[in-house]
């Protein structure tokens, strides 16, 4: 049984890939699983390097370009309308993204739960993908210090898989457990990646494998593997490499595929009240334009979008604090 914890170690990474190398150097030239290409080709394969000018992914609302999986509006003037004018304002816009849109816990809340009381900081979110199709934020109040929203290509973090550890790429396939923390949610079995019509998608959150501070994982659950292990720290440790880092500034809107895409964020410190970064969730869904996903998403997709009673959404005009327990962890995301 290996043992890997939420926090990834790059030296215990390094050290593992290099200890199953040693011990089996065919893992190398092992096959891709039946289905899955050599390599991606797509501009959806990018580099955070390739990117040297915001000009590229920021539009002041002219028409429509052509993207890469991201996207940043630029140019809402937050202080000339009131917080709930706002929020009419994002969910007409975003109603041209996505017909269905919903909240990543579906009752509102402050977009950065993870307060730590006392210490007027926030916790980083390491790279990982969230429930919805699409995932977007608008900013209302950003942070004095840090929190800077990075994304990285998981198609390009694939090819690099595909062509050095093509073994890897056959263990993401495979069934892993995600934990649901609590008895109403139990274990479910699932790979991280899947490939239908010609796309790559990852969907995954290192804390329903790994558990999470306070919340550890449960012991009534498969273990992960060696493999598995080694396999969770190479996604975050290339998702790191080709990341792109987004200086979000008042009343950006920003919008990533999230079937295509992980994010992360930076910490960040506030000195002028507790939740004084305030951003806006919404996870949309194009019934018309979506992407077909993986049959084991598609139970989790009917769930957030097609089940959803609109009386229970609401957002709130205000920051809130959330624990990390009020997360939603049955379907395996952060």
């Amino acid at each position: 049984m290996a043992t890997v914890k939420y926090q990834p170690d790059r030296a215990k990474w390094e050290a593992r890939t290099a200890r199953r190398l040693a011990a089996d150097p065919s893992l190398l030239s092992t096959p891709l699983p039946a289905g899955f290409p050599k390599k991606l080709e797509s501009p959806l394969v990018w580099d955070g390097s390739d990117w040297k000018d915001e000009k590229d992914w920021v539009y002041a609302l002219t028409p429509r370009p052509a993207c890469r999986g991201f996207s940043v509006p630029r140019g809402i003037p937050v202080g000339a309308y009131s917080r709930e004018e706002l929020v009419i304002i994002y969910a007409g816009m975003s109603s041209y993204i996505g017909n269905f849109r919903v909240q990543n816990n579906n009752t509102g809340g402050c977009a950065d739960p993870y307060i730590i009381l006392g210490q007027r900081t926030n916790f980083a979110k390491l790279f990982h993908t969230d429930g919805g199709d699409i995932v977007s934020l608008l900013a209302l109040e950003t942070a004095a210090e840090g929190g800077v929203s990075r994304i990285s290509s998981s198609w390009r973090v694939y090819n690099h898989i595909a062509e050095h550890r093509p073994d890897l790429i056959e263990t993401l396939s495979q069934p892993w457990p995600f934990d649901g923390f609590r008895a109403e949610y139990p274990c479910i079995l699932r790979p991280l990646l899947g490939y239908v019509d010609d796309k790559l998608i990852i969907q995954y959150g290192r804390r329903s494998l790994t558990g999470f501070q306070g919340q550890p994982r449960s012991a009534n659950i498969p273990p992960i593997s060696e493999a598995q292990a080694e396999a969770l720290d190479t996604l975050h440790f290339l998702a790191e490499k080709y990341a792109l880092g987004l200086d979000f500034q008042k009343g950006d809107i920003q919008y990533v595929n999230n079937l295509s895409i992980f994010h992360a964020r930076d910490g960040f410190r506030t000195t002028r009240r507790i939740c004084a970064r305030h951003l806006l969730w919404l996870w949309l869904c194009n019934e018309e334009l979506g992407w077909d996903i993986p049959e084991y998403l598609n139970a989790n997709r009917q769930r957030l979008y097609y089940s959803l009673d609109p009386e229970k959404q609401a957002f709130a005009l205000e920051p809130e604090i959330r624990s990390p327990k009020g997360v939603m962890y049955q379907t395996g995301y952060d």
